[in-house]
């Protein structure tokens, strides 16, 4: 496997360059096995396997920096091809040590790196996600006034607090009734102000929902256009259609609730820390002290909920497959007068999904159970320290 002088090969472009010229020699190898050729020669299966590979590699988005296909986001591969290279990875990669000694090692040592680099990208992601921040593009302002103005209806609300609190102390010390206007007239502004802060807050998400929906459906729509038959018919309609449509809804709670409400929670704490440790030091530094605990049991229940958001988002985009192939087959099914038992078999896939969506509701509502449990009993302890 000799390749070209590393000089003539672009750094970031050697990547993909030696892979260009590997898997050619491991196809011929697996070949020359297990299907008796010799040399240079190939049979017709491996030979349209090694075309279609490097057919891949010549079209892929990620030649720059070129990391291993196994952990690419895309998988551009037909699921036939996919499984047919599969095969021969697995043959050929233990004997490449025999024949390719340096590079075998060196490939073993990029794969731990790279393992390692994305478990560490993973644990960032759990809690925030900053490639998903870039799609959104000039719309992030929106975010920033959305959270400005939270905080805004939080020094409201302490405001209403404040001057319920003001009225309760007026009326333990007994002052007189004219006494109790400034703490009306507190509360009335506040409730004003939380009023204008709350619709504001709800324009501005819905109108960063819309926008961002709008711009993710034309970059979706677009890169379809761009990529292809060749690079979309491994995936079908109905799959095409849930990314499109079902996925971008998804990620329109992402922006317009999650990230508002992510900046919004790490602000807060340190807000009413400010505000609170003049009045009580010790309760502030127990509310404050609960605060990572929250993000620490989202961290937890994430880790459970990402293997049963795997399985619902699987078995969404079966069902809808099946449904779809379903309507479009309909006139054969009775004619051969399968529709029965095609019936049978979507009942059986849309009890699968019903089961699986219960798993991810009783997942939501411990999560939300869990958090709330830390909110409130870092409060309790709080109060009980005052």
């Amino acid at each position: 496997m000799k390749g070209v002088r590393k000089k003539d090969t672009p750094k970031n472009l050697m990547a993909w360059d030696r892979e260009k010229k590997l898997v050619p020699v491991m196809i011929r190898k697996y070949c020359h096995s297990k299907h008796g050729t010799k040399g240079e020669e190939l049979c017709v299966e491996c030979k349209a396997l090694t075309e279609y590979a490097l057919f891949r590699l010549e079209k892929c988005p990620f030649k720059v920096n070129k990391q291993f296909c196994s952990f690419c986001k895309i998988h551009c591969y037909k699921p036939e091809m996919r499984q047919k290279i599969k095969d021969v990875m697995k043959w050929s990669g233990p004997r490449m040590i025999l024949t390719h000694p340096v590079f075998a090692f060196k490939h073993v040592f990029q794969m731990i790196k790279y393992k390692k680099k994305l478990k560490k990208e993973e644990k960032a992601k759990v809690m925030f996600d900053k490639e998903l921040l870039k799609l959104i593009g000039g719309n992030k302002k929106y975010v920033v006034y959305t959270v400005l103005l939270m905080v805004l209806g939080m020094l409201a609300n302490i405001g209403i607090t404040a001057s319920i609190c003001w009225a309760v102390y007026f009326l333990i010390e007994g002052y007189e009734p004219l006494a109790y206007i400034y703490p009306a007239i507190t509360a009335v502004v506040a409730i004003i102000v939380r009023y204008i802060a709350s619709r504001c807050t709800g324009n501005l998400k819905d109108m960063l929902g819309r926008k961002v929906k709008k711009d993710l459906r034309e970059r979706t729509y677009d890169k379809i256009l761009k990529l292809g038959v060749r690079s979309t018919d491994g995936m079908s309609m109905a799959g095409l259609t849930q990314v499109s449509m079902e996925g971008i809804e998804q990620l329109d709670l992402y922006y317009s609730t999650y990230l508002p409400q992510f900046f919004f929670s790490m602000l807060a704490p340190v807000i009413l820390f400010c505000i609170c440790v003049g009045i009580d030091w010790r309760t502030s530094l127990v509310l404050l002290a609960c605060v990572p605990l929250i993000p620490v049991s989202i961290v937890a229940v994430s880790k459970y909920a990402k293997k049963i958001f795997a399985k619902y988002w699987g078995k969404y985009t079966s069902m809808g497959d099946a449904f779809l192939d379903s309507v479009q087959g309909l006139k054969e099914l009775k004619i051969f007068k399968a529709d029965a038992a095609r019936h049978v078999k979507m009942n059986a896939s849309a009890e699968e999904f019903r089961k699986i969506t219960m798993k991810v509701l009783v997942m939501q509502l411990a999560s939300t159970t869990i958090m709330d449990l830390v909110a409130y009993g870092g409060a309790g302890a709080g109060i009980a320290l005052s």
